[in-house]
């Protein structure tokens, strides 16, 4: 608890006192069993437990005494007190007391316009934010997004910045996939979130079937827009991909036979299939899937699948007529094909396209394409 509040103002310095009175209530406790009485070994062990216990209290002051909270100087003459003319403030706790006060003060304006502004004081809480992520202290940082997240536990923005600084700064696998399970409890109609969220398990080499449980609780959520899926589906196939590539499948040479039974060539099926049933065509209106899979052939060296793919997609009048789409199986082609190929696609992308064929004939005669390859 004191760990979670080290940031909260006067909330903080309240838990804080009573987590002290326990223990204080724990050390007066001892006091009075050795006052009662007792001889021998059970007096010894009496006197260990209250010198241990007094340890601990003062070790709890101490820890107090460094945390930027309000009301430090109170539980300074508090410990000065306790400590009795024996005892006396070490130079290196001076130095964190001090530490602590200079800090404490530099928080003052942002902890008094939370106390002064009504829930959930967004604006406020972004200010704090902006200020420790300037001081540089990522435990700062962290604490005061949990307190902001605790006060709007439904603000999406700010679970998707917090997950942003977590990936980039933290980057502690416990940390972060836990905050991931707590955002898409929180935020569950946020896509995006989900599809980090795979990205982060496969980050931290979490076994495939969590990722798979992950995309199962996604599509659970009942999206009401055809994005929303497709960012899913993507994230989850291009954590296919991944494994793939740097996790390859031994085959026995049959390549043919061993794409096609590649899990991530199951997974783009069925997500094509689950998109198709859901929207229909209307559901990916520029063929994300089928590009993004259509690139993968290519880069496996397969690109008579490549082409399949891709002439199966512009089988579909939505998709004949767009010319940028037509300059994406261009552009793979010229990357994985031929340059005999990428000529045959431009010609029936002329023939075909209704929205811009300006662009594909532009394309066609630039001098890094039809003037670099072509035959006079």
């Amino acid at each position: 608890a004191v760990v979670s509040t080290q940031s909260t103002g006067s909330k903080g310095g309240e838990v804080w006192e009573q987590y002290r009175n326990y223990e204080e209530a724990l050390l007066a406790a001892t006091a009075d069993s050795i006052e009662e009485g007792g001889e021998g070994e059970d007096k010894e062990l009496l006197q260990d437990m209250f010198n241990e216990q007094r340890k601990r209290l003062d070790a709890l002051f101490q820890r107090q005494l460094s945390v930027p909270l309000r009301g430090l100087e109170s539980v300074m003459v508090e410990y000065k007190e306790w400590l009795g003319s024996e005892g006396s403030i070490s130079t290196s706790l001076q130095s964190r007391y001090d530490t602590a006060l200079k800090k404490r003060d530099s928080l003052l304006p942002y902890e008094d316009a939370l106390e002064i502004s009504a829930p959930p004081h967004t604006d406020e809480y972004q200010g704090y934010i902006e200020h420790e992520r300037k001081e540089g202290d990522p435990a700062r940082v962290v604490m005061v997004i949990e307190r902001a997240i605790t006060d709007n536990p439904l603000d999406a923005a700010r679970w998707t910045d917090y997950l942003q600084y977590l990936d980039q700064v933290i980057k502690v696998k416990g940390v972060v996939l836990g905050v991931y399970g707590r955002a898409v409890r929180n935020i569950p109609w946020v896509a995006d979130v989900w599809a980090q969220y795979m990205t982060a398990q496969q980050r931290y080499q979490l076994h495939f079937s969590n990722i798979d449980e992950t995309l199962e609780e996604a599509l659970k959520n009942g999206f009401q827009d055809a994005p929303s899926y497709l960012s899913i589906w993507r994230a989850y196939l291009t954590c296919h991909w991944r494994q793939e590539r740097f996790q390859p499948l031994k085959t026995n040479g049959s390549t043919s036979e061993s794409l096609e039974n590649r899990p991530l060539n199951e997974a783009f099926q069925r997500a094509v299939n689950f998109v198709n049933q859901t929207f229909g065509e209307e559901g990916d209106k520029t063929g994300s899937l089928t590009r993004f899979m259509a690139e993968c052939d290519g880069i496996r060296e397969d690109p008579a699948s490549m082409r399949t793919l891709m002439s199966g997609l512009f089988d579909s009048k939505i998709y004949k007529e767009q010319a940028r789409l037509w300059m994406e199986w261009v552009n793979l082609e010229m990357r994985f094909g031929t340059v005999e190929d990428a000529r045959k696609v431009y010609q029936k992308a002329i023939q075909c396209s209704t929205d811009n064929p300006e662009l594909l004939i532009q394309n066609f005669l630039h001098p890094c394409n039809e003037h670099r390859a072509g035959k006079l």
